[in-house]
């Protein structure tokens, strides 16, 4: 995970508590061998405080032996609990949120003009 940006949080104040966030999500994939990948998914699940607040899904990166390629998607959530609300709120007037993520990839290698057909998953 390269980085995990709040764009905009909004409280609704009125029983029940509660706030839609946006996230900007940039993952770098470093390969560091001589094959190249052809990633068909790269998949970021985001959790906070338990409770898994979504995943984005990309689809169709090509990354060249020894190189690195960036995956950026975006992410938007509600209904995160009440009692995490003030949780949320409290992190991110410290300017620091502990979101949880796992980045899962799936795809094919291959080494000059050779395509190897077995998919690799990475999670």
């Amino acid at each position: 995970m390269e980085s995990l940006i709040v764009k905009r949080a909004k409280v609704h104040p009125l029983p029940p508590l509660s706030v839609d966030v946006s996230l900007s999500v940039t993952v770098k994939i470093h390969n560091k061998v001589l094959y190249w990948m052809e990633l068909a998914e790269v998949d970021v699940g985001i959790k906070y405080r338990g409770h898994k607040l979504g995943h984005v899904e990309t689809r169709g990166w090509h990354v060249k032996g020894w190189g690195s390629e960036h995956v950026f998607g975006e992410l938007e959530f509600g209904g995160l609990p009440s009692p995490d609300v003030a949780h949320l709120m409290q992190d991110l007037a410290k300017k620091r949120v502990h979101f949880h993520t796992a980045v899962g990839v799936v795809g094919n290698l291959g080494l000059f003009a050779f395509h190897f057909p077995k998919i690799f998953k990475v999670l």
